[in-house]
């Protein structure tokens, strides 16, 4: 039993002091906790008699119980279910603490969903949470029903009386999120993959706005909360959690609309931050970064002060650029960097010597030739996406357009790049 509560204190030392987890772990006497998990075996096994059983049910609070949506199963104990001796912490947002931890038996989550022992689950530990069980339980059972390829909806949750003891499982998604693709140490994803990864995280934003009539919002829309799904087009999770917190509901740092400093969040803010992540897309820069932008300016104020025929050269994500292999990339970067280089290139060229002349001439020498570039198909797809972008991030909800016709913008873009 010492371990289980050492490991247990290990894991909501993520959250809360150590000391508030001691005091919580051996308050018995005045309320359940999540560390208080021997209850749910020991009960029924040491009352023989039913009428006294019945009676000690009586008094005594609900046994807390993970319980998996849409599953037959009424709950399972946390030291039965999830692994409390390996863990990992993933990170901090905006509502809470990220857990990767993993299955220790099977569970049949639905009539056509099976989750095997061992697969690896995301507990996201909610810091304040502003309902009652109830309503908490019926909220996640909404959110549970959201079922899209394009969205990732909880799969269990868990409500206890401790104050950092809500949270709510997520399946676990190997490559991580579009903010590990874009920030982290990996190499970033193309411009394709990113193009995919737009398409669907509209898509599922678009979904939840249909799925609840116009009265749920995702209200948390950022790099870090979209994935991919099993095409790698963009999948959204951790949404609609606004509603039941505590903490002002206005989205994460540097997405969020300016109304939501007035307002709570809706469709029209959700339009908004994603404006903000198809920015981040296209410069691969996040919403707060500073490097490359004037004092005090952030990224869409950035975006908004360079003029489109500016944006290849100040605005995109140079990783999007293609190194210069063969002859027809050198051709391909002329169209590009050259203005009206068209006039002057064709679809082939044999005469190298003139084409080294004409490259000497407008790069003054071979040393100052880019030793890459950004395709002609490439930039009109990108700027396509700019241009959504900045309508997304109008200054009034009114003039933003519906999530579905963000969708229909962006699967034209797809289209494009289709008939190449």
């Amino acid at each position: 039993m010492s371990m289980i509560y050492d490991n247990w204190e290990r894991l909501m030392a993520a959250v809360v002091k150590r000391e508030e987890i001691w005091q919580l772990c051996h308050q018995h006497s005045r309320s359940h906790s999540i560390c208080s998990e021997s209850s749910d075996f020991s009960v029924g096994s040491q009352l023989s008699d039913v009428n006294l059983q019945k009676k000690e049910e009586s008094v005594l609070r609900p046994v807390r119980k993970l319980v998996f949506l849409g599953g037959s199963t009424p709950g399972f104990s946390l030291k039965h279910i999830l692994s409390l001796n390996d863990f990992q912490e993933l990170g901090k947002g905006t509502f809470g603490t990220t857990i990767l931890t993993h299955l220790l038996q099977d569970v049949q989550v639905s009539d056509q969903d099976f989750l095997v022992s061992g697969t690896k689950v995301v507990m996201k530990l909610l810091n304040e949470v502003k309902v009652t069980e109830e309503e908490f339980k019926q909220h996640t059972k909404v959110l549970g029903n959201c079922r899209h390829e394009n969205v990732s909806a909880p799969r269990a949750y868990y409500f206890s009386n401790m104050a950092n003891g809500k949270f709510v499982v997520y399946d676990y998604h190997s490559q991580g999120s579009l903010s590990d693709m874009l920030h982290g140490n990996k190499s970033r994803p193309n411009w394709e993959s990113r193009l995919k990864i737009a398409t669907g995280a509209a898509r599922g934003i678009a979904h939840i706005h249909k799925q609840f009539g116009g009265k749920l919002a995702h209200g948390n829309i950022k790099s870090s909360n979209i994935f991919l799904n099993s095409q790698h087009y963009g999948c959204v999770s951790d949404f609609s959690l606004s509603g039941i917190m505590v903490k002002p509901q206005r989205g994460a740092l540097g997405y969020h609309a300016p109304e939501c400093d007035f307002k709570t969040v809706s469709l029209e803010t959700d339009v908004y931050s994603f404006g903000n992540l198809l920015l981040e897309l296209v410069t691969g820069k996040s919403p707060t970064e500073a490097q490359g932008f004037e004092k005090d300016m952030h990224l869409v104020s950035w975006a908004r002060s360079i003029k489109s025929q500016e944006w290849a050269a100040k605005l995109f994500d140079k990783s999007l650029r293609r190194p210069i292999r063969h002859e027809k990339d050198v051709l391909e970067m002329m169209k590009t960097e050259i203005p009206g280089v068209h006039l002057l290139v064709k679809d082939s060229v044999t005469d190298l010597e003139a084409l080294r002349a004409n490259l000497g001439s407008h790069f003054h020498s071979m040393a100052n030739v880019p030793a890459n570039y950004f395709p002609a198909q490439d930039l009109l797809e990108m700027s396509k996406m700019m241009q959504v972008a900045m309508r997304c991030l109008a200054e009034l909800p009114k003039d933003r357009p519906k999530m579905s016709d963000v969708v229909l913008m962006l699967e034209n873009i797809e289209k494009l790049k289709l008939a190449r």
